[in-house]
C-alpha cells in the first residue's frame, strides 16, 4: 500500500437502478477514464463468471480497446485470483471501499480505512446521480430537500453534456463537480482546497493550470451554469441545504458591497473634482454599472 504506483479509479453504482445496462455503462465509464490517464492498457480479469460472460466481455473490451495513436491496449486476459496478488490486491481495495461507502454499514474504522486509501486515488464517481439512489440526509429545514434534488439535476445535466466533450476545459470540470459530489455523500460534504483540486486533475492526465485560471474557468464555469459552488478560506463545497446558500450569499456579499461602496466614493469624487459636469456612467459600457451603484447607494451603503 505503501507504494506510489499504487493508483485507483472508484465508481459507485446503484446495481438495481433501472437505467443500469448490464455492466456496459460502467465498463464506458472506467475505460474512458483509464484511457485519459495511460498510454497502455494492461487488463486482468478474475477467472470467474460462466463462459458466455467471459466470452462477451472479451468480445466488448476487444472492440473498446482497438488501438489508436494515442493509446495501446491489452487484453482482457483471465486469470486465478488465488495465484495473482494484483488480482487479490483489487480484491481486498474493492471489499475495503464497499465498507467506507455502504450506508448500511456502521464500521467503527471506516475513516482510517478511508485515510489508508487516500493518497491513492484519483477519480470518484457515482452513477446514476438520481434522486432515488442518492445518501438522504436528515434535514428538519423543509427547504433543504427540494435545494439538493435540484441541485443534483443541474449537476446531472452538465455532466450528461460535457462529459464526453472535445473540450479539455469541459472534462476538468465535470472531473472536479465529480470531486464536489464525492465529498458531499460520503465526506460530509467537507471542503476541499483549490491545489488539491488542481493537483487531482493532473494526476488524472489533465494538463496543469494555474489558481486564476482554475477559479476562472473551472469553479467560474459550473457557477454560470447555475451549480451553486461555495467557496471559502477551507475550500469549496457543494451548496444543497438553505445555510450553505445563505453561507454562499454571505461570502459574495462580503466581496460585492464592500466594491460598491468603493466605486461610490470614487465616483462622489470624479463629481466634485469636475463640478458634476461629468458623468462616468453616461459610456454606454457602463450604463448597468452606473444603474447597479445607484441602487445601491439609494438603499444606503455599509457603516
Amino acid at each position: 500500500m505503501k507504494s506510489n504506483r499504487l493508483r485507483r479509479l472508484i465508481l459507485i453504482c446503484a446495481k438495481d437502478a433501472p437505467r443500469l445496462d448490464a455492466g456496459s455503462v460502467t465498463n464506458d465509464l472506467l475505460y474512458n477514464k483509464i484511457k485519459r490517464i495511460e498510454d497502455k492498457i494492461e487488463i486482468y480479469h478474475d477467472n470467474h463468471g460462466n463462459t458466455d460472460f467471459m466470452e462477451s466481455f472479451k468480445a466488448y473490451m476487444g472492440e473498446k480497446g482497438k488501438p489508436d495513436l494515442f493509446c495501446e491496449y491489452v487484453g482482457p486476459t483471465f486469470v486465478d485470483s488465488a495465484n495473482e496478488p494484483i488480482i487479490q490486491l483489487a480484491d481486498f481495495v474493492a471489499g475495503t471501499l464497499l465498507k467506507i461507502h455502504d450506508t448500511t454499514q456502521v464500521i467503527a474504522d471506516k475513516q482510517i480505512f478511508n485515510k489508508l486509501l487516500e493518497p491513492h486515488k484519483i477519480v470518484i464517481e457515482n452513477w446514476p446521480l438520481f434522486k432515488e439512489y442518492c445518501i438522504e440526509t436528515e434535514t428538519e429545514n423543509k427547504w433543504d430537500a427540494p435545494i439538493e434534488e435540484a441541485m443534483r439535476r443541474e449537476i446531472s445535466n452538465y455532466f450528461v453534456e460535457h462529459d464526453n466533450s472535445d473540450e479539455e476545459i469541459n472534462r476538468m470540470q465535470v472531473a472536479t463537480l465529480m470531486m464536489l459530489l464525492y465529498n458531499h455523500d460520503y465526506e460530509k460534504n467537507k471542503p476541499i482546497h483549490a491545489d488539491a483540486i488542481i493537483d487531482r486533475l493532473e494526476q488524472v492526465g489533465y494538463a496543469k493550470i494555474s489558481k486564476q485560471v482554475f477559479t476562472a474557468n473551472i469553479i467560474g464555469a459550473i457557477r454560470d451554469k447555475g451549480i451553486i459552488i461555495a467557496g471559502g478560506h477551507d475550500g469549496y463545497r457543494l451548496a444543497t441545504t438553505q445555510k450553505d446558500i445563505q453561507d454562499y450569499m454571505n461570502h459574495d456579499k462580503s466581496i460585492i458591497e464592500p466594491m460598491l461602496y468603493r466605486l461610490d466614493k470614487a465616483i462622489d469624487t470624479i463629481r466634485l473634482a469636475t463640478k458634476g459636469d461629468l458623468n462616468v456612467f453616461e459610456d454606454q459600457q457602463f450604463i448597468r454599472l452606473g444603474r447597479l451603484a445607484t441602487a445601491y447607494k439609494n438603499n444606503g451603503v455599509p457603516n
